[in-house]
């Protein structure tokens, strides 16, 4: 088996280079490929333990950018396009928005908080949602 082995070595090692094939980043798995996005979206902790909503804002600008790139990018990181939604009650737009992001198969999968905004309601109704 050693034998095998060395002349496999042997024979691999004098092929030319353009018979081997130089690895990109699309070779990596799609777990790897996440991984890679949260760090260029400035994810620097484990997901779900944390909502400092500071820290994830950095890259957002990266992750457009990178999902114009290919599908298989675009895929690994369409859900770190939004960590957090806020919400202004009293407008339609932002409750249309809220459902339009509700809807989309890959982007709600990363949305992590949704804060309502309740400045122009009572205390009552405020503590009652």
């Amino acid at each position: 088996m050693d034998d095998l082995c060395s002349s496999a070595r042997t024979e691999f090692n004098t092929m030319p280079l353009p018979l081997v094939r130089p690895h990109s980043l699309l070779d990596l798995p799609d777990e790897i490929l996440i991984k890679v996005c949260g760090y260029a979206k400035g994810c620097r902790s484990l997901p779900n333990t944390t909502l400092d909503y500071s820290r994830y804002t950095d890259g957002t600008r990266d992750i457009r950018n990178v999902r114009l790139t290919c599908r298989r990018l675009c895929a690994a990181s369409s859900h770190l396009l939004l960590r957090d939604i806020m919400i202004d009650c009293t407008l339609p737009v932002s409750i249309k928005r809220l459902k339009e992001i509700s809807l989309h198969p890959v982007i709600r999968m990363g949305v992590r908080a949704v804060r309502v905004n309740m400045k122009f309601y009572s205390a009552e109704l405020a503590t009652d949602v």
